[in-house]
């Protein structure tokens, strides 16, 4: 219970400044997916992914799926690939979500595990739309074309946010203030509820 308490307060405290940081990466996602390079086996390569993954590592898992789901699925419409836009909703919230879940913003062991878990995501849920809307054999050639962009998917995000981290480490202080955020929430609602 207290679990599902905390994610309904960070719904109710998703302020102006998340707007605005989820508006932002939804551009760079939208920009990165748009400079894409068709794949043989269908779909496209591009950097979007690792945009998606370092949103999420950046600024948390509600910032980086929405950034995510929003960014990707206009790319999808824009560049023609629209049958696909409701599979992206939900495969690229997950994309950006778990590795801001996983990852603390701080912890390295933390932060790689969380990237290659939206890199797992997105192979193995867009192998199941692949599976649905093409029939396996499309599946298959999709997974050996996607298993190149492990190099990028993965260590863009890690490359980028080491780099971060050392140079700008106050780009990090956002996480802490959204757990101090929500804590003042959750303290209010229980003195609320002792009245």
């Amino acid at each position: 219970m207290e679990r599902w308490n905390r994610v309904t307060a960070r719904l109710k405290t998703f302020g102006a400044r998340d707007i605005a940081i989820t508006a932002v990466f939804s551009g760079l996602v939208f920009v990165l997916t748009m400079v894409a390079i068709p794949m043989p086996a269908g779909g496209f390569w591009h950097f979007g992914n690792a945009m998606i993954i370092l949103s999420g590592l950046m600024f948390g898992g509600l910032v980086g799926g929405l950034s995510g789901s929003i960014g990707a699925t206009m790319a999808d419409l824009v560049l023609g690939y629209g049958m696909w836009a409701p599979w992206t909703v939900w495969i690229k919230f997950f994309v950006g979500s778990l590795p801001g879940i996983v990852s603390d913003g701080k912890s390295v062991p933390r932060t790689i595990l969380g990237v290659c878990l939206g890199w797992l995501a997105n192979f193995i849920f867009y192998g199941i739309a692949y599976t649905v809307m093409l029939g396996w054999p499309a599946a298959l050639q999709w997974f050996a074309a996607d298993v190149v962009v492990i190099a990028y998917t993965i260590g863009g995000p890690l490359v980028v946010w080491f780099a971060l981290r050392k140079g700008f480490p106050r780009i990090f202080d956002y996480r802490d203030s959204v757990k101090s955020t929500l804590a003042i929430y959750l303290q209010r609602e229980r003195d609320k509820g002792n009245r």
